[in-house]
């Protein structure tokens, strides 16, 4: 004969509790850090930031590179002279600063002309004639100095502009300074801007290495 199942209710007074014996215990993992660089890992970053450093100095010698030629007599009333950039990269304002001197017993009125040798060179507009200063009322044996500023805006033909400063009188005669150049900056543009923008940011850059240099020591070096 088989035997028959049957089912069994228990019901508690109380609601039933159960409790924990052992306390919970939790464990934290923490994240494995990045593998430390190789030795050629090291050698090859360090060889690029060298690199890179010195390419910036070669790049900003060669762009900041300036001449300066002291004034001359190139009238009997008038001595100029001027400090002009090496090199000229298209799209980089250029700066060439003209000295002037009076030789003369009187004050005297000129006018300074950054006169360029080849015709059609692209230059690009400033405001005003950057290219032309007025000097006014220069009293006797005075040295003034005023900027003339140009623009490339796109590559020209020549790898060199040839230049000369023209004096301009009251009278309208003219005095001219003996033939210069400057060489243009070959395949690249900007690159003074480009020069400006780091250099002038290299404060930012100090501080982000600041910040991170613990960090940056500990892949390179452990």
């Amino acid at each position: 004969m088989a035997k028959r199942s049957e089912s069994v209710t228990v019901k508690f007074a109380q609601p039933l509790r159960i409790e924990s014996v052992t306390p919970l215990a939790v464990q934290v993992t923490p994240p494995t850090p990045p593998a430390p660089f190789s030795n050629r890992q090291r050698l090859i970053s360090i060889a690029v930031l060298l690199i890179f450093v010195l390419g910036i100095i070669i790049l900003a010698s060669h762009t900041f590179a300036e001449r300066t030629v002291a004034p001359q007599a190139v009238h009997n009333t008038l001595a100029m002279g001027y400090t002009a950039p090496q090199n000229v990269a298209v799209g980089d304002e250029t700066l060439l600063e003209v000295s002037v001197i009076n030789n003369s017993s009187a004050p005297i009125t000129v006018t300074v002309v950054l006169a360029f040798s080849q015709s059609g060179l692209p230059l690009a507009a400033l405001n005003g004639d950057s290219t032309a200063v007025t000097i006014q009322n220069l009293p006797p044996n005075v040295l003034a100095t005023r900027p003339l500023r140009f623009v490339l805006k796109d590559r020209p033909a020549v790898s060199q502009l040839s230049f000369t400063l023209r004096a301009i009188f009251a009278d309208s005669s003219t005095a001219d300074t003996p033939s210069d150049s400057i060489n243009v900056t070959p395949y690249v543009s900007r690159v003074r801007t480009a020069l400006l923008w780091i250099l002038g940011g290299s404060g930012l850059i100090a501080l982000a290495v600041n910040l991170f240099w613990d960090r940056i020591v500990k892949r390179l070096f452990t």
